[in-house]
């Protein structure tokens, strides 16, 4: 069931209908830009930690925690909209 179809379908037009649509698209595209960056980002950092240089190791160390933080900012959205929050708090969604 799409989202607009709970909604009165006398107030929305085609052009609204189309909107709402695109609009999950990009939320659903960005939220997978996010996913591929964090699994890069930690990919990139496990392997680099497997090189013998000392500032490939040290960048590999770096790496893996920024992409598993890349990938909280990326879901914590998600999980507001499936909570049904809208104006959650990072801290209220993760303490709760």
């Amino acid at each position: 069931m799409r989202p607009y179809q709970l909604c009165c379908k006398e107030e929305l037009i085609l052009r609204d209908c189309l909107t709402i649509d695109r609009t999950i698209l990009a939320n659903e595209r960005t939220f997978l830009a996010y996913i591929r960056t964090a699994l890069a980002l930690f990919v990139a950092g496990m392997s680099f930690k497997f090189i013998d240089s000392l500032p490939m190791t040290i960048g590999g160390c770096v790496m893996v925690p920024v992409g598993v933080v890349v990938l909280v900012i990326g879901v914590i959205p998600g999980i507001a909209d499936s909570l049904g929050s809208k104006s959650a708090t990072i801290r209220e969604i993760l303490w709760t």
